[in-house]
């Protein structure tokens, strides 16, 4: 497979401020030219899975310094929050391998490592696939990415002898979620301190708006991966209501765009600033 574009984007600064770093991992919307050759859907309706603008939602953390890597292509294409071989066999000409994750209950239901559908239940593939296109996907694209934030993580971890992982999202809005605007996920407080939850989520309300946890977004890969508070690594899954900055059906952004980014910007300084604190 040859790669056009490079499997992520990494800003670093150049000195470390505080222990705070972003991932986000659903924004990119790159695909290549032979995954959209045996499509069936329309490049519109592919974006009914992207994290559209989350990494315009999340940019402040640039101007705040804060290490951030976000994934370049499309979730559809191969997705880095899953775990690397959470795959459906069904979607596959060849039989896989016994290592492959076959009890993934996210990959049967169309949402593995390579999604089988969109958010709205619509089919991706017209064609079948073979384990050896994907093995290159994920040895490609998944690999490095993941490698780079561990290399961040751990880098940071050592600086500050902790590090705090925000994992940012947007999610549809839907019936189980129309009176919230925030789902916090921290692996049903296995993946960071009450402490750290609380934080994210008293700012949050203190500015208007409503937060939950848990349901339906627990956290997924990332939160689940490298969470591991005892190990010195918090980590929580920010997931924001698409509702409150776009149109879901033409992927317009409406006019509470930028208050949303500024909001956002007045988040990361709060947890910026704990981390600071932590340290005096």
């Amino acid at each position: 497979m040859k790669e056009d574009i490079e499997p992520f984007y990494l800003f670093m600064p150049k000195v470390l401020e505080s222990a705070l770093v972003v991932s986000i991992p659903h924004s990119g919307n790159f695909a290549p030219q032979e995954f959209l050759s045996n499509i069936r859907l329309s490049k519109e309706e592919l974006r009914l899975s992207e994290d559209s603008y989350t990494d315009e939602i999340f940019s402040s953390s640039l101007s705040l310094n804060i290490p951030t890597i976000r994934a370049n292509y499309s979730r559809n294409y191969i997705d880095v929050n899953r775990e690397p071989f959470e795959l459906k066999q069904k979607m596959f000409i060849d039989k896989l391998p016994s290592y492959i994750n076959h009890n993934s209950i996210r990959a049967e239901k169309g949402f593995g490592t390579i999604p089988e559908i969109v958010s709205k239940g619509k089919k991706i593939y017209k064609d079948k696939l073979t384990f050896a296109e994907v093995k290159e996907r994920i040895r490609n694209i998944y690999h490095p990415y993941h490698d780079k934030l561990e290399e961040v993580i751990k880098l940071v971890n050592k600086k500050f002898g902790f590090c705090i992982l925000i994992d940012a999202h947007s999610m549809p809005s839907s019936k189980k979620i129309t009176s919230t605007d925030f789902v916090l996920g921290n692996n049903y407080n296995q993946s960071c301190t009450e402490e750290l939850t609380n934080l994210i989520s008293s700012y949050l309300q203190s500015i208007g708006y409503k937060v939950s946890y848990n349901f339906p977004y627990p956290g997924g890969y990332t939160t689940k991966h490298y969470g591991y508070p005892e190990l010195g690594v918090e980590a929580i899954q920010i997931e924001i209501n698409r509702s409150l900055y776009m149109n879901e059906v033409t992927f317009l952004k409406h006019d509470n765009f930028n208050k949303l980014k500024k909001d956002i910007f007045g988040l990361l300084s709060s947890i910026k600033e704990y981390t600071q604190s932590v340290l005096k």
